[in-house]
């Protein structure tokens, strides 16, 4: 379930001792945690310093999301010592959030803040008992001002201006905020739950696979929040482009044991083969001194040099072999074409599709040629499955015609792996996508780490990891020479992911693969298709080459529209306003008039800055964001001042009408 709450401090099982550093927020020191049996953290060691971003990455089941929820509160450790500094607030987006009710989305991501809502609550009831309390010298004027500062310290009055931004960064439309909660989808819940999260801006952010759901903008986006906040970051994720971006350390766990390395994912991949190596060849030094030691302890047991042997005897018994685990099971995948095809694979000529009035695309025209690998991108629901379907004749299109070249056998990998029969078993079910006999199916599956009696699971029964396996398995049965893949790396962890990559890279045949997973497409793709607002372009080049091109177009558009910014100067503070002495009682309510029309302009330039602040987008313009901010440190700085003047004038005019 979701989480995140206030704890002063978690405490160290007894005898353990703890000494936080000057910069450590978090210390973990020799945890282990088992259930029943099993043994899933035995030695795990960890610090973060306030506002480090940290990756925890393993093989799926080494106990990653045991740890957040051991660092979360919701579990405790069996052994070891963990603690926070007092007063820390931590936030946990667990991979299933709990949100439910009949309240609309917009309403409860923005309750993710309930002092803010109070504070809303107790100005509303201020401002109107004031209406019906005319007299000079009320207390309440006092206890509006106090109020209305906390709220404006707080961020109040730019409040909503950051919900519905970042409801947006996360890729929501402004017509789903009114969606009641229980109607989200389960993709749409963690979202939401994200959202709150980041609104509450906790001290350590502990994210579980937050990229999971979102789309490539809203991963950017999300990208971009956290290199800018100040909260510490733990983060569980298989998308290793987003861990490039974000984190500056690295966190292993293998064998229930933990190896931190510094950097960001790709530093720690050049590391951590560089310690595989390393223990490779300390292993293989250990072994030649064990023999050595094991050869002259039998040859002068006994004799004159007794005591030499024995000796040595302590010597070996001082040594400590542990081999280490270089052979895991990991995922063998060869992808090899059939026949070779003609050298034009696939003609799509003004392609369109639409269900009723969305439309998905128009116009697509798309020439592949054998040998390319062509990744397509674009937002979720754009229409990059319901292509692929289209290629393989599942769903018609509205318009356009497409065509494949000589000697084209396509297969298909779907997130749902269609064609599967749910009552079969894996091993039925290699069986009927062609293996020639029981042996053969089996050694297959062994491949895919279905080993034993796994082959007699059921194919509705199996997890999203699992299923992913078993449709790469009849991929490599079906000898295609075109591969259409829709999403391949869902739910494979990152060795998964790395093995897939290299079968790619080797695969002789021709590759159309819709991904959101950037470190894929960045090595894999030789050029990129883009399906978004319901057309299509095609650009040459890998997908380093069209994140560049795109950067440029945003830029120069962003430019375009910032010249006439920059032509005019930011608008002016509202100046303080100073009636006269001797003032009537209706000049002094005019200018109490006047300058709450200002409070209310400023909060709403507050929050017009503040959206602005928080859309990623923005950043293309470094002197924009920079003005921006000035601005709105100014603005924010200035109304505890009008709102103090507008307390004195209300007074004044008030004392007048009294007497």
């Amino acid at each position: 379930m979701w989480y995140n709450g206030a704890r002063r401090h978690l405490r160290a099982p007894r005898g353990a001792r703890l000494r936080f550093g000057a910069m450590s927020l978090l210390i973990v020191q020799n945890i282990a945690k088992s259930y029943g049996a099993q043994e899933v953290l035995r030695s795990v060691s960890v610090t973060l310093a306030p506002g480090e971003k940290v990756a925890l990455v393993g093989r799926n089941g080494s106990g990653k999301s045991t740890l957040l929820r051991l660092v979360a509160g919701s579990e405790a450790p069996d052994s070891g010592a963990l603690s926070l500094l007092p007063g820390t607030h931590v936030g946990h987006l667990a991979q299933e959030p709990d949100l439910s009710g009949g309240e609309t989305l917009l309403d409860a991501v923005s309750a993710a803040v309930p002092r803010l809502i109070d504070l809303e609550r107790r100005l509303a009831d201020l401002e109107a008992r004031l209406e019906s309390r005319p007299h000079g010298g009320d207390p309440l004027y006092a206890e509006y001002a106090e109020t209305h500062e906390e709220y404006a310290q707080r961020g109040g009055p730019a409040y909503a201006g950051r919900v519905k931004a970042t409801l947006a960064g996360l890729g929501f439309r402004e017509s789903d905020f009114g969606l009641p909660v229980s109607a989200l989808s389960g993709g749409q819940r963690t979202r939401a739950g994200l959202a709150m999260l980041l609104l509450q801006e906790p001290d350590l952010l502990l994210l579980d696979e937050p990229t999971n759901h979102l789309d490539l903008p809203a991963v950017e986006w999300l990208e971009g929040y956290l290199g800018r906040t100040r909260s510490a970051v733990f983060v569980v994720s298989h998308d290793r482009y987003f861990l490039d971006r974000v984190v500056s350390r690295v966190l292993e766990l293998e064998d229930g044991r933990s190896y931190v390395y510094p950097g960001n994912y790709t530093a720690y991949a050049r590391q951590r083969e560089e310690r595989l190596i390393q223990l490779q060849k300390r292993w293989e030094r250990d072994l030649q001194q064990v023999a050595k030691l094991e050869d002259f302890i039998r040859r002068y047991k006994e004799g004159q040099r007794a005591a030499q042997a024995k000796s040595r005897e302590k010597a070996l018994a001082r040594i400590q072999l542990e081999r280490p685990n270089l052979n895991r099971p990991d995922l063998r995948l060869s992808l090899t074409a059939g026949l070779r095809s003609g050298d034009e694979v696939l003609r799509a000529e003004r392609l369109s599709k639409a269900f009723g009035e969305k439309i998905l695309f128009t116009d697509l025209q798309v020439v592949v040629q054998r040998g390319e690998r062509v990744g397509i991108v674009g937002p979720n629901g754009s229409g990059k499955t319901t292509f692929m379907r289209v290629l393989m004749r599942q769903v018609p299109p509205d318009g356009g015609s497409f065509a494949f070249g000589h000697n084209v056998e396509p297969g298909y990998f779907s997130q749902d792996l269609s064609g599967a029969s749910p009552r079969n078993t894996l091993l039925e079910e290699i069986l009927d996508a062609g293996a020639a006999t029981i042996e053969d199916a089996r050694g297959l599956l062994a491949r895919f780490l279905f080993f034993g009696d796994d082959v007699f699971k059921g194919v509705g029964d199996l997890s999203g990891g699992e299923t992913n396996r078993l449709a790469l398995a009849r991929l490599l049965l079906s000898r295609a020479n075109l591969l259409l893949l829709d999403e391949p790396t869902n739910h494979l962890d990152i060795a998964a992911r790395d093995h897939l990559e290299e079968a790619l890279l080797a695969f002789d045949g021709t590759i159309l693969f819709a991904s959101h997973d950037r470190y894929l497409l960045d090595r894999v793709a030789t050029r990129i298709l883009e399906i978004a607002d319901g057309g299509a372009r095609l650009y040459d080049g890998t997908y380093a080459h069209y994140r560049r091109r795109k950067e440029r177009e945003a830029l120069l558009a962003e430019q375009s529209r910032s010249r006439a910014e920059r032509a005019a100067p930011p608008p002016a503070l509202a100046p303080v306003v100073k009636p006269r002495a001797g003032a009537r009682p209706q000049d002094l309510r005019r200018a109490v008039k006047v300058i709450e029309e200002r409070i209310a302009a400023a909060e709403e330039r507050i929050a017009e800055l503040s959206a602005l602040l928080t859309d990623a987008g923005s950043y293309a313009d470094p002197e924009r964001v920079r003005r921006a901010t000035a601005e709105y440190e100014a603005i924010n700085a200035s109304l505890p001042q009008m709102v103090e003047e507008w307390e004195r004038l209300a007074e004044a005019a008030e004392a007048i009408s009294a007497r």
